[in-house]
């Protein structure tokens, strides 16, 4: 940047300006490159201060977002907890049930297999003859 002041100045005296005023307006240059550096250099501070500032608000947002989804996640990780208990539940009094009415049918099939056999002790010889044929045979 030096060098590109020298040449300026000396571009002013080549052009017939006089030194006092090529000087002050090479050295007015010089505090306005000057300026626009410390300008540049303060805004650039400023912006870091306000892209740190915006992270950490961000970076709060996202951990209470985060919070209050990890929240809902588990109400409904418990609702479901809760549904899903009560089907198991509701499904394994079906299948008691469903046990006891097999006990039920197994108990009345000894008491028909009986039955038949008494029948069929009876009939001695004689075909009984039911839906199935000779009933001797089953």
């Amino acid at each position: 940047m030096a060098t590109m002041i020298s040449e300026v100045y000396n571009a002013f005296l080549a052009g017939g300006t006089p030194e006092a005023e090529a000087r002050k307006a090479t050295e007015a240059l010089s505090a306005e490159s000057l300026g626009t550096k410390g300008d540049i250099a303060e805004t650039e501070g400023k912006l870091t201060g306000n892209i740190a500032a915006v992270a950490q608000k961000l970076t709060r947002k996202i951990a209470a977002t985060e919070e209050k989804l990890n929240g809902k996640i588990d109400e409904v990780r418990e609702a479901l907890t809760r549904k899903i208990d009560a089907v198991k539940a509701e499904l394994n009094d079906k299948i008691d049930g469903l046990r006891s009415d097999i006990v039920k049918l197994d108990r009345d099939m000894a008491m028909m297999k009986s039955l038949l056999l008494i029948i069929l002790s009876r009939a001695g010889d004689t075909a009984v003859e039911g839906p199935l044929g000779d009933l001797r045979k089953l």
